[in-house]
């Protein structure tokens, strides 16, 4: 008989420390102001034109459409560099950023020394426009989980705590958002074989024509320029009779240019220039359409990737 009470009295106090514990839980979320909200309203999504994600003090890229192509722009001492962004990553992100998520607001107020990390290095900053407004949110530190992140809008002091939803957007990493395909395959979308018409090659003042397009349209990029203040340099010696010098040492080791015409008269032009002592090999990519519109870029290939090329055109 003593067995079967103490049985029923352990019952009794598993069930009361759960309610004890439970209790604790149930007020702490009945405590936090939560709301349904989205960070970009869903009918703005289709007109914006124009963002930025800067990542603290460190890198800021710009994303620019241009007409149905974005662009990722970034500033080298007042030049700007352009690549075509990957599209279907620009959708998912809109299409993310869109969606109603739980927000739980955690702070009204605020400070400079807050302990979320907005404001601070490491945090992301979201900037866009839409009809000549600007809209920012920022985005803080992770919680202890690393499950939720802190966020806070430009119009106001109010923090919240989100879901980790966004955390594969939140990178300024020009390798993620960039088409990294050699010859893009958004400008003109996806080009395959049998598109292309026509092609050739001038390589040391010599003209060739090569079969297996498979393979150059296989190769990618490796982004932006990293030297690019000497490729200004270069092409504006290249440019001018005044800085030439029929003796100089040339500063490039080779030239190569691929020529690519697809069967809806839409054009690409492949320039690429070996550069002495350089471990890379700069690439400028000029789409132009049937109608004459030009797309102009600015990218580097690895020494091997170069290589490849000479091997598959020449």
């Amino acid at each position: 008989m003593l067995k079967i009470k103490n049985k029923y009295l352990y019952i009794i106090i598993v069930i009361l420390i759960f309610l004890y514990v439970f209790s604790f839980i149930f007020q702490r979320s009945d405590k936090r102001k939560s709301l349904k909200s989205t960070l970009i309203n869903p009918s703005y999504v289709n007109e914006i034109e124009y963002f930025e994600l800067f990542d603290g003090d460190k890198e800021k890229l710009i994303f620019q459409k241009n007409g149905t192509v974005w662009e990722i722009h970034k500033n080298y001492e007042n030049n700007i560099q352009k690549l075509p962004a990957e599209s279907t990553i620009i959708k998912d992100f809109f299409k993310t950023a869109s969606g109603v998520v739980n927000m739980y607001k955690i702070s009204d107020t605020f400070t400079e020394n807050n302990s979320f990390m907005i404001l601070k290095p490491g945090y992301i900053q979201f900037k866009y426009t839409y009809k000549d407004k600007i809209y920012e949110i920022y985005f803080g530190a992770q919680d202890f989980s690393l499950s939720s992140r802190f966020v806070m809008s430009g119009k106001s002091t109010d923090i919240y705590e989100i879901s980790n939803f966004m955390d594969k957007y939140l990178t300024t990493s020009v390798q993620f958002w960039c088409d990294s395909s050699l010859i893009s395959q958004n400008v003109f979308g996806k080009i395959k074989v049998s598109d292309i018409q026509k092609n050739y090659v001038i390589f040391d003042d010599k003209m060739y024509i090569f079969s297996d397009l498979q393979k150059l349209l296989d190769l990618r990029h490796g982004g932006f320029i990293s030297d690019y203040k000497n490729l200004q340099n270069e092409q504006i010696n290249e440019n001018s009779f005044q800085t030439q010098n029929e003796n100089s040492e040339k500063k490039f080791e080779s030239k190569m240019e691929i020529f690519l015409e697809l069967g809806n008269k839409n054009q690409i032009h492949l320039n690429l220039v070996q550069i002495k002592d350089n471990s890379f090999v700069q690439v400028e990519s000029v789409y132009q359409n049937e109608v004459g519109e030009k797309f102009v870029y600015n990218s580097q290939i690895s020494l091997w990737t170069y290589n490849k090329i000479k091997e598959i055109t020449l």
